[in-house]
């Protein structure tokens, strides 16, 4: 499920490659790829169209991959055998210092504090509050606990003893996805092992 028409071409060689190797995959059951793409200014109803699309065409699992990224050619194939429901990247964002999009709260620790940072020596999955929808794999069985739209925007306002607004922040609709999923009983995970081959391409490519 790719957001957007324009992709770049390291994303549009990372999911042709991507089917390619799936397709090359053994498994013990018929397996079918589609791909679907929208367009649209507001990225929340661009990702809820997206899974809709999905859902109607009975899929099985649901690769969200945003197109920016630049993934390894094993990726989808590397995160169904972690037979997890919620299983995804942890990529940096597109500026310095680069910063990773994996979030896990940590108590009397101040804001930020809570990256989940890919190191050299990272490896296996690791439990995570939040992380980006740039490159995650669902099982589609995980929308019936969702109440839909999936993805929604937040703005939290706050005000004075006097009713005024003093200031404000939007939360993004990753973060509020992955809030809800947990509410109702499932696990986010991190894939280090994954995570060191995924990019977020810019003027060129950031990653760990």
């Amino acid at each position: 499920c790719v957001p957007g028409g324009a992709w770049n071409s390291a994303c549009g060689h990372s999911i042709g490659n991507l089917i390619a190797t799936f397709y090359e995959a053994r498994f013990k059951q018929r397996k079918t790829l589609k791909v679907f793409a929208v367009e649209g200014s507001i990225l929340p109803d661009v990702r809820n169209l997206l899974v809709r699309q999905a859902l109607q065409w009975r899929a099985t699992h649901l690769l969200l991959v945003d197109s920016d990224m630049q993934l390894p050619e094993n990726a989808l194939v590397h995160m169904l055998a972690r037979n997890e429901p919620v299983v995804g990247a942890n990529y940096v964002q597109r500026r310095f210092p680069t910063r990773p999009n994996a979030y896990r709260a940590t108590e009397g620790e101040p804001d930020g504090a809570g990256k989940v940072y890919t190191m050299a020596d990272s490896t296996g999955l690791e439990e995570v509050d939040h992380l980006g929808l740039g490159c995650v794999l669902i099982d589609a069985r995980v929308f019936r606990y969702v109440e839909p739209p999936a993805f929604r925007f937040d703005t939290i306002v706050e005000r004075d003893d006097a009713g005024t607004v003093t200031s404000w922040h939007t939360r993004g609709e990753d973060v509020i996805f992955f809030e809800r999923l947990r509410a109702a009983g499932f696990k986010v995970w991190l894939d280090h092992d994954l995570s060191r081959s995924v990019y977020h391409v810019g003027e060129f490519r950031y990653g760990h």
